[in-house]
């Protein structure tokens, strides 16, 4: 590739180890979304074995899948509604809440339920990730209080507790960064 603009790996679910990071970082790519189903441990760990930039969604609604089909539109054309660009389900046997959105580019299933890793963002920024991500939808109102607040909070200029405390509104759901891994691909190690 060896690319002359700035460019990211940013593949749904696919940036979780440093050997890809690493790939691409010597292909010419300069920085790593990280996907949002590692934990705390995990990202520390590629941390320490890659040096592209990385950033790190820390306050959004996960993504959880995305159609290109138009699925809202079949829908309420299926059940003769009128069309909405939006709505809320729940699954039933998880009783997780979900929020489907359809834009021109297809259908977006996010979680109901916001990510808030305000609790984590020293952490992140001790180990050394270079961007953390916060996404505006659904605390618009909040929102660049938050910027500016954990600006303050990066700087030292307020509590740690006075910060978490005050960002607890968002909600307990820290998705993935203290769940341990079910599952991950173990690589052959040769003697």
């Amino acid at each position: 590739l060896k690319l002359n603009i700035n460019t990211c790996f940013a593949t749904t679910h696919f940036v979780t180890n440093a050997e890809s990071i690493n790939y691409y970082l010597n292909e010419g790519v300069n920085y790593a979304l990280l996907t949002n189903e590692l934990t705390l441990e995990e990202i520390k760990e590629i941390r320490k074995k890659t040096t592209a930039k990385l950033l790190v969604n820390t306050v959004y609604l996960p993504n959880v899948a995305f159609s290109k089909r138009k699925l809202l539109s079949n829908f309420y054309h299926a059940i003769n509604e009128k069309a909405k660009n939006t709505l809320e389900v729940n699954e039933t046997i998880s009783d997780e809440d979900y929020l489907l959105t359809e834009t021109e580019n297809g259908t977006n299933f996010t979680l109901n339920e916001l990510c808030n890793g305000t609790s984590l963002i020293k952490d992140l920024n001790t180990i050394g990730i270079d961007y953390l991500i916060f996404k505006e939808e659904s605390i618009e109102t909040i929102f660049i209080e938050l910027l500016k607040d954990t600006k303050d909070y990066l700087a030292d200029n307020c509590e740690n507790e006075d910060y978490i405390n005050k960002y607890k509104m968002l909600g307990t759901s820290t998705n993935f960064f203290y769940k341990e891994s079910i599952f991950q691909v173990k690589r052959d190690e040769k003697d």
